[in-house]
């Protein structure tokens, strides 16, 4: 394990007060495995704020068993805040792999949960208020919205949007992780019933040269919707061309 970059992410992560199956320690030591936390670059997030360091769900996601660690981790606060769920519901990008895995675990032999994924608008990368084409939610059903990462709760207003206009009844929200710590305060004004895993300390600020001191000087800009991979980042990532948002027929689970 690397020292320093394990340092960096116990100051920048704040981990959630009460865990339901992991341990402080657990959501450090899946943070510094995947190295999710990119630092010292010069990224423009889906807000279209720009910071020094993104978090990228991606790496967590494509390891089969920290992605079982993070599931297991939303599963059992489910379980024990006793949520009736008939429906999960995620986007059509990373945060939807994480939806699908925890409606998967929460069914039982017999029935329970199915995912439902809403759209992501490819050229910005964010959540638009429709369902993709052959998903639906029923007048009643209780729906439990679960995401990778909010910044702005915009796109979790956005969820609930959807759940109110199909008369469903949103029971909670399920997220990783936060950015700013303060969002969550955000998101729980949309739903009370709310679990952070963890809360980044991650400063954002405007784009631009009056903004931006990074722009000023010139530091490459790299674009987080074009970060699909999980290796190095690719040099396609800063390039302004429209990002590639991954929906359900791109969704490859992990074997």
């Amino acid at each position: 394990m690397d020292e320093e970059y394990a340092r960096i992410v116990n100051d920048l992560v704040e981990v959630a007060p009460r865990l339901y199956a992991l341990r402080r320690e657990d959501v450090i030591e899946i943070i510094v495995q995947s190295r999710a936390l990119h630092v010292g670059g010069h990224f423009e997030l889906l807000s279209g704020q720009h910071s020094d360091k993104f978090f990228q769900f991606l790496r967590i996601a494509s390891d089969v068993d920290l992605l079982a660690r993070v599931t297991e981790e939303m599963v059992s606060w489910v379980r024990a805040r006793r949520l009736s769920v008939d429906v999960v519901l995620g986007p059509t990008s990373v945060g939807g792999l994480l939806a699908d895995e925890v409606a998967r675990s929460l069914n039982d032999k017999i029935s329970g949960p199915r995912t439902v994924y809403a759209r992501v608008d490819g050229d910005r990368g964010r959540i638009v208020e429709q369902l993709e084409v052959g998903f639906e939610i029923e007048e009643g059903e209780n729906v439990l919205v679960v995401n990778d990462l909010s910044t702005t709760a915009t796109g979790i207003d956005t969820l609930r949007k959807i759940v109110e206009a199909k008369r469903g009844r949103l029971v909670g929200v399920g997220l990783f992780s936060v950015r700013p710590p303060d969002t969550a305060e955000k998101v729980q004004g949309i739903c009370e019933e709310l679990h952070v895993i963890a809360r980044l300390k991650l400063a954002a600020w405007g784009r631009g040269q009056e903004h931006c001191e990074l722009c000023r000087k010139g530091v490459r800009l790299i674009y987080s919707r074009r970060m699909t991979g999980v290796g190095p980042l690719p040099e396609e990532a800063v390039r302004a061309e429209p990002a590639h948002i991954c929906r359900k027929k791109d969704i490859v689970r992990p074997l």
